[in-house]
């Protein structure tokens, strides 16, 4: 397991409007769909020794429109579902900027937790478990090394880049929605592959 392909799912309505959605099970906003195009055309025809999804209606969609030939074969993990925002889901930034606990969250999410939600601590564990028992125990007992790829969301994606890579900060990974990164770890890089390709 040297390539990981790391997508994060196309755009919801929520996305669009910029409402947090972290355990919302939403399906992909129609007309957002364009924002896959890129990813799709960068993931044809690539053989992949395994496909993991979180188990959330809006990444199992993505797959369907970049690889519908993988639906078959993805292997389903909640432990890469995006970090649980509890009372925040479907809300705003407009509407959270003035509340105290957000703006501690935005200033230091190790610290501050979203009320009813999930702790920053752990997304990490729950990711560095999958990390552990899928992807390096799966390589560590069969001789197929080839790429894998991964449909999650921009939190887990960026726990799995700072946890596989050297040098990395959660933050300044640009993430948005269809985003599609290839993974090099024996290279310790990161290229964006979709609508823009550059090395990191």
């Amino acid at each position: 397991m040297n390539e990981l392909y790391l997508l994060r799912h196309g755009a919801t309505e929520w996305n669009r409007l910029g409402r947090y959605a972290g355990h919302t099970d939403l399906p992909l906003d129609i007309k957002e769909l364009h924002r896959l195009s890129g990813a799709k055309d960068r993931l044809k025809g690539i053989s992949f020794s395994n496909v993991y999804c979180s188990d959330m209606r809006r990444t199992g969609e993505t797959l369907g429109e970049v690889r519908p030939d993988l639906s078959g074969s993805v292997i389903l993990d909640a432990r890469l579902r995006e970090l649980h925002f509890g009372l925040w889901e479907g809300k705003t930034y407009d509407v959270l900027k003035t509340d105290r606990v957000y703006t501690q969250w935005l200033a230091d999410p190790r610290r501050q937790s979203p009320p009813g939600g999930e702790a920053m601590s752990a997304l990490e564990d729950r990711v560095r478990s999958f990390i552990q028992e899928e992807l390096r125990s799966n390589a560590e007992s069969s001789d197929d090394r080839g790429p894998v790829l991964i449909i999650s969301h921009g939190g887990p994606i960026r726990v799995l880049i700072t946890q596989l890579l050297t040098g990395r900060s959660f933050w300044d990974i640009d993430l948005p929605c269809g985003c599609l990164y290839l993974l090099r770890m024996d290279l310790n890089s990161l290229i964006r592959l979709d609508s823009r390709s550059t090395a990191t």
